[in-house]
């Protein structure tokens, strides 16, 4: 079994994670689970030296992450992290592909508010996808699945930002772009 950890929807990726989990569970099978933006960024490592996979994280934010294609392999450049939309100039570079609906949801301000055009794919993918998630398991974990770090009680989410309720409880505000 395996899922996305996030970031992204923290009921989507809470309410995934439970039900492989609870299956890997009831079937004593393995799970593994893969960062979804590592899983928009390894479509295009044949098609750009620099990826930035970027996911709508509501509330003007993204979630966010640099990747380098090597040797048709992906290194962090910089690690999945949440940042405003304001802040987004000192934070892409300029020569990376830029995935996701992050992208689509505020391509108007980056129009007007970046000093760089950014670069985009009309065929890239702008979301994760199942097919993408059970590839690179496949790839990746081909090793003995019994192994210890392939147990259900493993998988983590990544969560990025707190909750809605619990961003509202401590007072974080929207911030109008």
């Amino acid at each position: 079994f395996s899922s996305g950890l996030g970031p992204g929807s923290f009921t989507g990726i809470r309410i995934s994670l439970n039900t492989i989990k609870t299956l890997a569970y009831i079937h004593q099978k393995p799970a593994a689970g893969l960062d979804s933006l590592l899983m928009m960024a390894e479509l295009e490592k044949q098609k750009s030296e620099f990826i930035t996979p970027m996911i709508n994280a509501f509330k003007n934010m993204v979630y966010i992450a640099e990747y380098q294609s090597v040797d048709n392999q992906l290194v962090v450049v910089k690690p999945a992290q949440v940042v405003r939309v304001q802040d987004l100039k000192s934070f892409i570079n300029p020569k990376s592909l830029i995935l996701g609906d992050g992208y689509t949801t505020y391509e108007a301000y980056f129009k007007t508010h970046l000093p760089f055009e950014l670069i985009r794919n009309a065929k890239s993918t702008d979301f994760p996808h199942a097919n993408t998630l059970c590839h690179i398991i496949g790839q990746k974990h081909q090793t003995d699945l019994t192994d210890k770090k392939y147990h259900w009680s493993n998988l983590v989410p990544i969560y990025l930002r707190a909750s809605e309720a619990e961003e509202n409880l401590s007072g974080i505000k929207f911030m109008p772009l």
